[in-house]
């Protein structure tokens, strides 16, 4: 930065750093003393503002004969730049070797197939035995299984001029166990296409190679879970569309894997339950959340069984549930069949109930009287006159009636409910029968002096069992004969319609409220009126008919008004009719 004040040799050295300045003495002092003709030295001096520079001297030195130096011829050149250059190359390298050596990678440099640096990080790895100085060398320490591969990959990586590569292989530790390495292979080819350089990056990936082959274990596992369960499952998102279901739910709904996944789960649901699912499905939706349900479920042959289902939601990204099912049709078959044996149960509780009320009241009411006019007749019978013991009789003889017409109802009712009275259906001309019944009631008749019509216009044909049916005929028109007044009316037409045959007994008694037309066949709810001249009942007569007109396949309906009267309608198919003009 100025022209130095030198006139000397000796001035020069005023200018030299302090710390370079005895290495500058001690090269000046050996050239002397050993009368060297050269010398080239580095060393800084100072600039003119202050701070030091970097030179580069090239000094040739002539001697006279006496080996005196007499002149020296000085080369210089600032090589500030070059140091400053040359030294971050030295500390970037220092920072370079101190990254590799602190790293967990294992980190190798080879040059021309020779090794020229290797990180401890494969010393921590493998232990101290790695004898390595060519990259061939390398293989002696790779398991036997992943040798004939990495040496493929290498030969790949020459003929290609592959520049980056990924390899995974086992080497071989200290201990004689292998570790899971994964390479990234970095090379450099020169203009000839030759490999110069190779830089491995190293990476110990044995525990995430162990944590992979567990997962695929439990995937596995899973799978053969899946595969065996015997309960149905069923990954669906929020539209219900169904992402994934198991073999066994295919296999069991009839279908392949094509013929359940990517539909929607609401097809196969048995049309009567859908409108419930799309209200459940809605509301787990809003919830996150499937509580326990059961719906029928249509397979692919058409036929249905019930499914109880329970879910949770997932949250993937979106919304799906996973379901799991169950078949539950034997435990519906079950339930219902303990349903209809607790109505069983509790129909026998009031038959046993209706059985003793009418032992101990309703035959009880008939015998009295039996007895007792028959007693006064044993006792008194020479006091009576001819009207008198005749007006007893008669007494004694309804009373019988009555109590044989109870305990053949009682008989009937008892015998159907315990399944054990026959029933032989053989096709008969019904007209006769029903005729023969209401001349079996004619003397009732004629003591309410009732206008009853039969209305028939042809002969027909029936298959009915013909104790039932006359037991059925009996029975409805008793009851009619009982509610209709003195002077009253009943209609017997029998007639088709349709496929039915059609039976109506029609009255103008006193007729019946809606509430009691409701539980006229229902044992627990039946209570008998009393009919228009004080005449009693049990109900029974009803009952039986019921049990009956069950038998035979067919129907009973009545309808009724309070005061009106009463009609009854008995229908039976003509599956089995023949109708003969």
């Amino acid at each position: 930065g100025r022209n130095p004040d030198i006139e000397k040799l000796e001035d020069a050295f005023k200018y030299i750093h302090p710390e370079d300045l005895p290495k500058v003495n001690e090269a000046m002092a050996m050239v002397l003393k050993e009368q060297l003709p050269s010398l080239m030295l580095q060393y800084r001096v100072k600039h003119n503002d202050g701070h030091y520079i970097w030179i580069e001297i090239l000094a040739n030195v002539e001697y006279d004969k006496a080996g005196n130096p007499f002149r020296v011829i000085f080369k210089t050149r600032d090589i500030t730049s070059r140091i400053n250059l040359e030294e971050k190359i030295r500390q970037s390298e220092a920072q370079y070797r101190l990254l590799a050596e602190n790293s967990t990678d294992g980190i190798a440099l080879f040059e021309n197939d020779e090794l020229v640096y290797m990180s401890p990080s494969y010393t921590k790895i493998l232990g101290d035995y790695l004898e390595i100085n060519r990259i061939e060398e390398m293989f002696d320490y790779i398991h036997p299984d992943d040798l004939p591969k990495i040496k493929q990959q290498v030969k790949k990586i020459k003929a290609e001029k592959v520049e980056r590569d990924i390899s995974q292989y086992r080497i071989r530790k200290s201990d004689g166990s292998y570790a899971w390495f994964e390479d990234i292979i970095h090379s450099e080819f020169n203009e000839r296409g030759n490999q110069i350089r190779v830089i491995l990056n190293s990476r110990d990936i044995t525990k995430r190679i162990e944590a992979q082959d567990e997962l695929k274990e439990k995937e596995k596992q899973l799978e053969m879970l899946l595969t065996n369960m015997s309960d149905f499952l069923f990954l669906i998102d929020k539209d219900g569309i169904i992402k994934y279901t198991t073999p066994y739910t295919l296999n069991y709904f009839g279908y392949d894997e094509t013929g359940i996944s990517g539909k929607s789960f609401f097809e196969f649901i048995y049309p009567p339950d859908l409108e419930r699912l799309i209200q459940d499905f809605s509301q787990a939706v809003n919830e996150k959340s499937i509580g326990r349900k059961a719906y029928r479920v249509v397979r692919k042959d058409s036929s249905f069984f019930w499914m109880e289902i329970n879910g949770n939601s997932i949250e993937n990204g979106h919304l799906e549930f996973v379901i799991v099912g169950r078949d539950i049709t034997e435990r519906i078959k079950i339930q219902e069949q303990l349903k209809k044996q607790h109505t069983e149960l509790a129909e026998l509780n009031a038959t046993k109930d209706k059985f003793f009320s009418i032992l101990a009241h309703d035959l009880r009411s008939p015998f009295n009287q039996i007895m007792g006019f028959s007693d006064l007749l044993s006792k008194n019978m020479h006091q009576y006159d001819t009207e008198k013991i005749a007006h007893f009789v008669g007494i004694i003889r309804n009373s019988s009636v009555k109590a044989y017409q109870l305990l053949e109802n009682l008989l009937n009712w008892s015998m159907a409910k315990r399944g054990m009275m026959e029933f032989y259906p053989v096709t008969l001309n019904i007209i006769p029968l029903v005729k023969e019944e209401t001349n079996r009631l004619s003397e009732q008749i004629k003591t309410k002096n009732i206008d009853l019509k039969l209305q028939e216009s042809s002969n027909i044909f029936l298959s009915v069992d013909e104790n039932m049916f006359r037991i059925i005929i009996r029975n409805i028109l008793n009851n009619a004969i009982k509610f209709t007044p003195l002077n009253g009316k009943i209609n017997i037409d029998l007639k088709e319609k349709d496929n039915e045959i059609i039976i109506t007994i029609k009255d103008n008694g006193t007729g019946m409220e809606q509430s009691q037309i409701h539980s006229l066949f229902e044992l627990s709810e039946n209570r008998s009126s009393e009919g228009t001249q004080g005449e009693k009942g049990t109900g029974l007569g009803l009952l039986v008919v019921k049990e009956f007109i069950d038998k035979h396949k067919a129907k009973i309906e009545v309808n009724s008004e309070k005061d009106r009267g009463t009609e009854v309608q008995l229908i039976f198919q003509r599956d089995n009719t023949v109708i003969l003009s």
